[in-house]
């Protein structure tokens, strides 16, 4: 999650700021603020995030001593 939310930070110190994190991604790698390899390594970390914010299937159980 934290890795998400560098990647939104970077997106706005470069001005990019509307829309969503894969569409602003795409448009830092478009204006060539990224290149190529960095967009698919942030492609990953956004996808990474997505998981942990909306992995409703995740079981957390009590752990017994």
């Amino acid at each position: 999650m934290m890795c998400r939310r560098t990647l939104e930070g970077i997106c706005f110190v470069h001005g990019v700021e509307s829309g969503l994190l894969k569409v602003k991604l795409k448009t830092l790698k478009e204006k060539e603020i990224i290149k190529s390899r960095l967009f698919e390594w942030a492609e990953e970390l956004r996808t990474l995030g997505n998981e942990a914010a909306h992995a409703v299937e995740l079981v957390v159980s009590r752990e017994k001593r």
